[in-house]
């Protein structure tokens, strides 16, 4: 284990600002805050104007700084050192001018002579304190070398202690705003970090970067609804490239599928993100996917944080950006400045339920690129990491602490109007994990196709005490029945429904399959199976059973409807009840399962249509589980239709 290991804790930051009413400092041909890469392409031809000047006026000084910062932008370490010839020039003529030190503390940060840079800008300060310039590349300064391994909060709070001063002096830079909120936001100081936001937005309409700042802040404020629509607005406003990097799912994907996804076209790709979002949606019966906006979220953080721009990785690209987009930013991280020449080693730390794992990574080539250790001497830290990056995936909690509430699904088709299929289902939920206090409760619903698009939603408001109490396996449970009707899907569909109230809340969800029936037409039909609920007396209930479990010795209400029978020259319709029931239980494969109970009955009825009932005496069946199967042959046309129906049988309880 490395040594000397320093512990912090990553917490997060705000100043509100406005667009109005402030005048930007003087950049009009001050290249100070030009990026190196703006200059390059022209920047020999430059030089060249600056020295033939400088020919004919050596006293100029203006003219040496801006010679200063044309060979800074140049970029090789022989430009760099004309560069501080240059603006010591300059300083010889005029000492006491702010931004010439300005100037030098970024030609000496270049050089990385760091300490001797931040000498230059707080000279610039002390100089002049409305000097916008010198505050703002002070606090960049702090922030990178708090964002090389983000193990010093001293770092973090002077980077937010010189940002919020260069923003009090000129609130409407947009860099500024944006270093300054997303600091905050690591600080945890959301309403600052909001503010942040908010003023970037305004100024900068067409920045997506203040859009996704404010949908973390929401996100970290479990408002999904808000982080939703600011990451689609963000995401509206990037161009392709960007939007593909957040769009990609390869890294939350198992190993032996990401190449295959990264080959996909954009087409496919779409598609395949769509249903990948939908399998992978903690509230798949709502609208919202948090899941999805927290891979935003660490998308976002992964390229603001971790982005090494001098050694052109992008911050998803990097070892570390993979660990964030995968598990979020680590609750701590550990610092070991290593022996000197081994390079200093980062670890993250997680904890997930009650286990906690380490990923270990080293700036081994002094690069400010923390990567999974190469040097042998470090094989086993290199291993461990590399297991946890392939092998854990992913790693999730739901943004709201909610109670566990466990849930019984129960459907049955029947015969709607028209064409239609009516679809009763049967929810129940323990009473214990009900707050009966609380008389609004949420049910949301929504249907499936078989290729994964949204058929069908519903909401139910519900207060829990007026649903209907039974008893079952010694617990107390609440029912709650609903229904619709629906087109029939001959294709595999499916359900996901979400239960949420009570406080402290609790959340309860359920996912099944769904086949919807046509029942219409005429062909011959057998409607679902309904096991039924008894009252106290054993009377059987209209209510669907969503329990089908029954204590050895019991009855089970049955009920089905027969749609579509043909009828004789007598005008009768006549068929044949053929029911059994055949134990489910582990077997021998090769053997045929065994039949427990069967019975055969003739009927005759003066309709088309026909419901049925009975009571299934279970009294010989041992506990375990059963399938009922029930098969209708129509005696008139000799067409015939069966359908099955499981459940179990428990031993009795003990009074």
């Amino acid at each position: 284990m490395p040594r000397s290991l320093l512990a912090v804790s990553i917490t997060a930051i705000f100043l509100a600002v406005s667009c109005s009413g402030m005048h930007p400092p003087t950049l009009d041909d001050d290249f100070i805050n030009t990026s190196d890469y703006d200059l390059r392409g022209c920047v020999a031809d430059t030089i060249m104007a600056l020295e033939k000047a400088l020919r004919a006026d050596a006293d100029d000084p203006e003219l040496y700084r801006r010679l200063a910062v044309c060979y800074r932008a140049a970029g090789t370490p022989e430009s760099r050192l004309r560069s501080m010839q240059a603006i010591d020039s300059a300083l010889e003529l005029d000492p006491d001018n702010p931004s010439y030190h300005v100037e030098r503390g970024l030609t000496l940060y270049a050089r990385q002579f760091i300490g001797s840079a931040c000498r230059s800008l707080e000279r610039a300060i002390n100089l002049d304190p409305g000097c916008f310039q010198a505050w703002y590349h002070r606090g960049r300064i702090e922030r990178n070398l708090y964002l090389k391994n983000m193990c010093s909060n001293r770092r973090l709070d002077d980077a937010i202690k010189y940002y919020s001063s260069a923003n009090n002096i000129y609130g409407r830079h947009e860099q500024t705003l944006f270093d300054l909120g997303l600091l905050q936001y690591l600080k945890e100081r959301l309403d600052l970090c909001a503010g942040c936001a908010r003023a970037g937005a305004e100024c900068y309409p067409e920045s997506y970067r203040f859009r996704l700042l404010s949908a973390c802040v929401a996100m970290r404020r479990t408002r999904f609804e808000t982080a939703g629509a600011e990451f689609d607005s963000a995401l509206a406003l990037m161009d392709g490239e960007t939007r593909y990097m957040y769009e990609d799912v390869s890294l939350i994907l198992p190993m032996d599928e990401r190449d295959a996804y990264r080959n996909l076209d954009g087409r496919n790709r779409a598609e395949f993100n769509r249903k990948f979002w939908i399998m992978n949606d903690p509230t798949p019966a709502t609208t919202l996917n948090e899941r999805r906006s927290e891979h935003y979220s660490r998308v976002f953080l992964a390229e603001s944080l971790l982005t090494n721009e001098r050694l052109g990785l992008e911050g998803t690209e990097t070892a570390r950006g993979r660990a964030l987009v995968s598990y979020g930013l680590p609750p701590a991280i550990l610092l070991d400045m290593g022996s000197g020449l081994d390079g200093p080693f980062v670890v993250w730390t997680y904890i997930h339920g009650d286990k906690m794992f380490l990923l270990f990574f080293q700036d081994e080539f002094l690069s400010g690129n923390y990567h999974i250790p190469i040097d042998r001497r470090f094989h086993d830290y290199a291993m461990i990491t590399e297991g946890i990056l392939q092998n854990i995936q992913q790693m999730y909690t739901f943004p709201i602490e909610y109670g566990y509430i466990p849930v019984g699904v129960e459907n049955v088709q029947f015969r709607g109007t028209g064409d239609e299929t009516r679809v009763d289902f049967a929810v129940a939920v323990p009473d214990s994990t009900l707050d009966f206090r609380d008389d609004e409760y949420e049910l949301d619903f929504t249907l499936f196709d078989n290729d994964w698009n949204v058929f069908r939603t519903e909401k139910i408001f519900f207060d829990p005490d007026t649903l209907h109490r039974f008893e079952k396996t010694s617990v107390g449970w609440r029912v709650l029945p609903f229904s619709m009707e629906l087109p029939p899907l001959q294709l595999e569909s499916s359900f996901a429904l979400e239960i949420t109230g009570g406080k402290p809340p609790g959340r309860a969800v359920y996912r099944g399959p769904l086949s919807i029936l046509d029942l219409g037409g005429g062909h011959l039909s057998l409607s679902g199976i309904r096991f039924s609920l008894q009252d106290e007396e054993g009377i059987c209930t209209s209510l669907i059973d969503p329990l089908p479990l029954y204590e050895a010795g019991s009855s089970l209400c049955v009920s089905y409807e027969i749609y579509n029978l043909k009828r004789d020259e007598e005008n009768l319709a006549r068929y044949r009840l053929t029911w059994s029931v055949t134990s489910s239980s582990v077997r021998d494969s090769r053997s045929e399962p065994r039949v427990c109970i069967s019975s055969s009955i003739e009927q005759s009825i003066d309709a088309r249509s026909t419901s049925d009932a009975m009571m299934l005496d279970a009294s010989l069946l041992e506990p375990g589980r059963y399938v009922l199967k029930l098969e209708i042959e129509d005696l008139v046309a000799g067409s015939r239709v069966s359908l099955k129906k499981s459940f179990a049988i428990i031993p009795r309880t003990r009074s």
